[in-house]
């Protein structure tokens, strides 16, 4: 079975948090919004508030260090032509794709291309994360 994992990047203090995903709805009392539930505290569990927009799921694919890759993440991998020769070092980020209902690579210089995550892991024993979208362009205040 598909492990089904999520991480969001905290409001409060910017760190990243790795859990289940929910939303929270106070009714107007309060914060509306994602949150991501995390370890039990006290044999209870507990949510955080994330930045939404920070919110990642877990593509169910690891790179050959075993790290989990997440929707988001920088990619630093090697594609190759037909004939087996390599186009060099190449730098993207994962992103669901709808029309091919799967994970990809957005080219970082060229978001018109686009490499299936599958193939760059399967062609390139040696993909690393190299960072995330936020941490990268700083894009989510804290």
């Amino acid at each position: 079975m598909r492990e089904i994992r999520f991480r969001g990047k905290r409001i409060d203090n910017g760190e990243w948090l790795y859990g289940h995903l929910h939303t929270i709805d106070t009714l107007g009392k309060g914060y509306t919004g994602k949150a991501i539930q995390v370890q039990h505290w006290k044999e209870r569990p507990f949510s955080v508030q994330v930045h939404p927009e920070t919110v990642g799921q877990y593509t169910g694919r690891i790179t050959y260090d075993e790290t989990l890759i997440y929707r988001g993440d920088k990619l630093q991998f090697v594609t190759f032509n037909h004939d087996g020769t390599d186009n060099g070092i190449q730098t993207g980020y994962v992103e669901w794709d709808d029309e091919a209902a799967a994970y990809v690579v957005v080219d970082e210089k060229d978001s018109d291309k686009e490499y299936w995550l599958y193939l760059v892991l399967a062609n390139d024993d040696g993909v690393r994360v190299i960072g995330n979208r936020w941490d990268q362009e700083g894009r989510v205040e804290t």
